[in-house]
């Protein structure tokens, strides 16, 4: 079927109306074509906010491993150390992710020991899922904006 006589409902009033119409013969709008370089540029927009309201997740995370670990060992190098170090690891590819899931991972295991200690080992496991899965997603917003920034 050639466009010229390919019909589409019209959006606003449902009337049929050729595919390469501009404008509605039957209610007089104008049909717009969809953009989709708009919908790329709004979910990119979207995305960077996310990233920007998580931007500081792991800089705080590393900041208070680096200063339980300078706590643990009595040594303010080894925490100085440490936050150094895991300030590095973060933008290294791959790695960077992998220290992302293993806090997620930490912060699930917290979630289910909390979980089981107040409630049930079942409840243990949703808060577990819940907390790591959450985590995940911020950590990983988190590190994309510091690799944009």
């Amino acid at each position: 079927m050639n466009n010229h006589t390919e019909t589409i409902k019209c959006p606003y009033c449902g009337e049929d109306i050729l595919a390469t119409a501009k404008k509605c013969k039957h209610c007089g709008e104008w049909i717009k074509e969809e953009d989709s370089s708009n919908k790329t540029i709004r979910a990119a927009v979207e995305e960077a906010k996310w990233n920007d309201d998580n931007s500081g997740a792991l800089a705080v995370q590393v900041g208070i491993i680096a200063i339980v670990l300078g706590i643990i060992y009595k040594s303010w190098w080894i925490g100085l150390g440490a936050f150094i170090g895991l300030g590095v690891l973060i933008f290294i590819p791959y790695i960077g992710i992998i220290v992302c899931v293993l806090l997620s991972g930490l912060y699930a295991f917290i979630g289910f020991k909390i979980g089981a200690f107040f409630f049930s080992n079942e409840a243990g496991w949703v808060i577990a899922i819940l907390v790591g899965i959450g985590s995940l997603g911020i950590n990983l917003s988190s590190r994309k904006w510091l690799k944009d920034f």
